[in-house]
This record gives C-alpha cells, structure tokens and sequence, in this order.
C-alpha cells in the first residue's frame, strides 16, 4: 500500500513538473511570436491557453497580453473584451487595462467611453501609478465634452480657493502651468470670467522665462485679450491697456510668432502713446513680423519710417541694417549696399558693424560681382584683424574662389583658416567649422590632383552619427575609389590600413579598422576590419547590468514577466528608485530600449 502511495505521488509531480515546463515552454514562444511582431498566431496560441489552462491564463494576466497584441494587431473589439476582462476581475493590471480602455475610445472620437473608463479607474485603483495621468485626461475629457464645472471640480479637488495659485506641488513647472491654463479656460467658458482672469494673470507673472514666453503664457494672453475686448473684436483690434501691458502681451505674441495679434499691441502703444520712447521699437518689432512671413515691401516701410522719423533713436541703427537686408530680398541691391555704407560711416564703433562688412559681400556675391567681393573680403580682414568677423571674411574668400574653379587661392585661404581658434560655427551667419574646412580643404586637393592627400584629409574628419561632414567625406572617398586616376591612392591607402590592423597598439587597430570600412567595400577586407574593430571594443570595461526587480506582485513585476515593458517601465523606475546617474544607470537604460524608448536610453548612457 505504501508503495502505491508512493507511485502515485511520484506520478503526479512528474505530471505536475511537466505541466509547468510545458506552460513556460509556451509562455516562452508567444513572447518570442509578439517580439517577432506575428500577431495572428501569437493571439492563436493565447486563445488555445485560455481554453487548455484557464486558472493559469487568469492568474498570470495572458488576457492582458491578448488585450494588448489585439490592440497592436488593430483588433480593438477582441482588445477591449480582454481589457473588459482583466478589469472586472480586478486584477493587478486592472488600472492599466481601464487605461487601454479610455485610450481606444479616444482614438475613436468616443468621449463618454473615454469617460466611464478613466472615472472607474479614478474610482477604484486612485493609488495606482497610472491614476494621477488619468485624472489630466479625465479633466480635459470633460473641457472637450463641454463639462466645464466637472472640469473645475478636477483640476481644484473640489477647492475652488485653490484655482488662483500656481502650486509648486508637481516637479514640473510645465505641467503644472498647462493644468493652471485648461482651468482658467474652464472659467472663462463656463461665465467665471473673474476667476479666470486671476489664474491668466499668474500665469504671465509667473513665466518661467519672460524672454522666451511658453505656449502657456500665449493661451493666457489669448485669454486676457478675449476678457478685455470681448469675442466679436478678439484678433480684430487691442483692448484699452496701460503701455505696459500692452507691450508684454505683443512681445508675447512676436515670439510665439503671432505676428497680426502682435502688432495690434504694437500699433495700440504707437497710436495711444506717440510720445513714449518705446514707439521706435514698436515699429521695427511690425516691421520684424513683416519680415518673418516675407512681406518685405512693407517691412522697409516700416525700417523707412523709423530712419524718416527717429533717425536719432538707438533702434535706428538695427532698422538700417534690416532695411538694408530686406531690400536684398527684394532684388534691389543698390539701395541695400547703400543702407550698409550707410551704417558703416554713421556707427563705425557700433557692435553690428561687421554684419554691414559681411552682408556687404554677401549682396555682391549675389550679383555675381566676384572682384566687388573680393575687394570687400579684403577691407572686412583688414578692419576686423584678429577678430571672428576676419575668419568669416576669409571663409567667404575661400569660397568665391572654389565658385571660380580657382583652386591654388582657394587652399591658401583654407590653410589659413585652419590658424583660427574661433570660427563661428553655427553661432554667427556665415560661420564656419573646422570639419567644414577640413572636407572643402579634401575637396579642394581633389581637383588638384593631390589624390593621396585628398583621402588624408577626408579621412581626419570622423564619420558617424551628427558628423554631417564627415559622411560627406566618406562619400566622396567612395566616388574616389570608382574613378581613375583616384582610384590608386585609395587602393595604397587601403593596402597600407590593413597592415596597420596589426599593429600592437589597440587605438592604431581601431582607427584603421574604421578607416577601411570607409574606402572599400571589398567583403574580405570589410570583414577583417569590422573583426578587428569588434576585438578592440571587447578589451573595453563593460557596464555592470543587472535584473531590475520590482515588488513581487506589483503591476510592473507582471508587466516585465509578459514583456510589456512600454507599460512597465515607469512603474519600474518609481518602484525601485534606480537613479538615471546612479550605478543602476545602465541597467535601467538596457530595460528603457526594450520598451522601445530610444529617447530615454540615449539621454542615461550618451552622457
């Protein structure tokens, strides 16, 4: 008898080993069909599990995972009837499948749906991690649904003394700016025109950053607006205001690039206050607007009407020299070379002075009058000597001469312009770098036949992501490798990298296993490089990866055990606390990119 006990005991953990080695076996090859994308027969096999293990399926969440491959499979019915699912047996996932929920009524315009959703969430599962992004949508629900006081009710916590703060309570000013912006709407559309005067007003003295207004600070002086001059002559004409206020809410909307309503403002401070200091610059901001959306004609009326009436004002000398500029635009070279001498004999101290010099060779490059060019290339090295305005000059030079095909002149300049620790780069028009140079230099030494030292030189310039010049070099080192008589020095140069790959110092390996995957395309030689260039990675110190594990149990536990990681990882991250800086940092990064955020991944391990 102890001996059948015993049998079948035995029996039933084998059974029962199987049982569970098969189920992993299976969980193990939906994951593998849902990575691979194969929707269709990942939803067969978790149907079949559904029907072969029901307490399993349940108790390990595959009808959120079915919910979800449904949803990406664009089978919204079967996502829903899972989602549906997961929530009545409230489940772990239950908050984030009411969240799924609310999303697909959405997406389908369905805003009651989207409603019934997020308020059970909100009513059952207010601690979880998702309740707080719910309780935005559910607000913003009920602004485009029109439910102006439920809207109130949210964003206030049912405090209407709390509205006319700008709580710090959040860690992100944006975020709270944008609620306080949906709540003073919520207001003014629901006839609270006080209460939302109060929260606009904040929102504009308390702008992060006033010279560079938000989208936040433009919707409360949208609102203001509205307020002050009422619905039939919003975007018509500018409410009575004091200059002040007027000038804050113009300079707000120029750099938000709302030039029409800017320039009500504008013009309400020229008409009301033409005596004010500030009238010059009121015009040429109009003037600056017309600039921007390329009606030039009228911006030199207004540069003109400054040099006409405030010839003395400081905003005369930018006026000058936009004016000058816009007549470029308009094919009137002569009045803009004007202008610019214009500036030159009458401010010939002032801090824009070389943009005069320079924009001066610019107007005569455009008329292809290359000797007037030159001349001025000339004058700006010899007035701006030992300045940035010199190297931009002689960037200039160089470049009328490879226009010219006159290639000798061409490189002195571009020699010359290696000797320079400042060239302006992307911070002044017309700058240059020294990648820049280094290619026109390769590009330069090509035409002159100094093959060889044409592919030193594109060489020297790295190629790989953002290094724009640097695959503009590789480019041209491949159209090289096709034509004769270029063709030698790449195959020379090829010849001599590949000795170079065994070299002893592990840096000369790497640089030449990269330079070869730039000259060639032969598989052997290709194949060679990148195995050496792999070797020499393998010798670097490898980041310490380690499992993230959260509380067993929680959502983000369940989630990572299904692979959903688009869904767990924010839990993940408030769950166990890992710093983005911190020795976790590239452990989490590893979890982020198989979440399919690359944005996130990047900003922890590009540092």
């Amino acid at each position: 008898m102890k001996c059948l006990v015993a049998i079948i005991f035995t029996i039933t953990i084998v059974t029962l080993t199987a049982s569970a080695q098969d189920l992993a076996d299976v969980h193990q090859r939906i994951l593998r069909l849902v990575a691979d994308q194969d929707y269709v027969a990942a939803i067969a096999d978790l149907e079949r599990l559904r029907s072969t293990e029901p307490s399993a399926f349940e108790s390990k969440d595959y009808d959120y995972l079915l919910a979800r491959v449904a949803e990406s499979d664009g089978q919204s019915a079967l996502a829903i009837i899972n989602y549906q699912a997961v929530a009545a047996r409230h489940s772990v996932l239950a908050a984030y499948a009411l969240a799924h929920l609310s999303q697909i009524a959405r997406a389908t315009g369905n805003l009651m749906l989207e409603r019934l959703a997020l308020q059970k969430l909100l009513q059952f599962y207010s601690d979880s991690f998702v309740a707080t992004v719910a309780r935005e949508r559910l607000a913003k629900n009920d602004f485009e649904s029109a439910n102006y006081g439920e809207t109130i009710h949210l964003l206030t916590g049912g405090s209407p003394e709390n509205s006319s703060t700008l709580s710090q309570t959040t860690s992100s000013t944006r975020y709270t700016r944008e609620r306080q912006a949906l709540l003073a709407d919520a207001y003014l559309r629901s006839g609270q025109s006080q209460e939302a005067r109060n929260i606009f007003t904040l929102l504009l003295d308390k702008t992060p950053n006033p010279s560079q207004p938000d989208d936040v600070a433009l919707s409360a002086v949208k609102g203001l607006d509205l307020l002050d001059g009422g619905a039939d002559n919003f975007g018509k004409s500018a409410p009575e205001l004091t200059e002040q206020e007027y000038l804050r809410r113009a300079n707000i909307y120029q750099f938000n690039r709302d030039y029409a309503r800017a320039k009500l403002h504008f013009d309400a401070v020229i008409d009301r206050f033409p005596n004010s200091d500030t009238v010059p610059d009121c015009i040429f901001q109009i003037g600056r607007g017309y600039s921007q959306v390329s009606n030039f004609v009228e911006a030199a009326g207004q540069y003109e009407r400054i040099l006409e009436q405030y010839p003395d004002s400081a905003t005369a000398r930018d006026a000058m020299l936009q004016d000058a500029s816009v007549y470029a635009r308009l094919g009137k070279p002569k009045e803009a070379l004007s202008r610019y001498r214009q500036f030159i004999d009458k401010y010939p101290a002032d801090e824009k002075l070389d943009r005069a010099y320079l924009n001066t060779i610019d107007v005569y490059r455009d008329q292809t009058e290359d000797f007037q060019a030159l001349k001025w290339c000339a004058k700006t090295q010899e007035v701006f000597k030992g300045k940035l305005p010199e190297a931009v000059a002689v960037f200039d030079e160089a470049r009328i001469y490879v226009a010219q095909n006159d290639w000798r002149h061409a490189l002195d300049d571009l020699e010359k312009l290696r000797t320079f620790s400042d060239l302006g780069g992307t911070s002044i028009p017309g700058g240059t770098t020294a990648a820049e140079i280094n290619f026109l230099k390769g590009f330069v030494l090509e035409q002159l036949g100094r093959h060889s030292d044409a592919v030193d030189t594109y060489l020297s310039i790295p190629d790989g992501r953002s290094e724009y010049y640097g695959w503009l070099a590789t480019e041209r080192l491949r159209l090289m490798a096709k034509n004769d008589p270029a063709a030698a020095s790449i195959t020379q140069k090829v010849d001599s990298l590949s000795v170079a790959l065994k070299a002893r110092d592990a840096e000369t390996r790497r640089q030449s296993a990269l330079a070869l995957l730039r000259l060639t395309e032969s598989p052997q030689v290709r194949d060679t490089a990148i195995a050496t260039f792999a070797a020499t990675l393998s010798a670097l110190p490898k980041p310490q990866l380690r499992e993230l594990s959260p509380p067993a149990g929680s959502a983000a536990a369940k989630l990572i055990a299904l692979e959903l990681f688009d869904d767990a990882m924010p839990e993940l991250a408030a769950d166990i606390g890992t710093s983005e800086s911190g020795e976790d940092a590239f452990s989490l990064a590893s979890y982020w990119i198989r979440a399919n955020r690359g944005d996130r991944t990047l900003s922890i391990i590009e540092p």
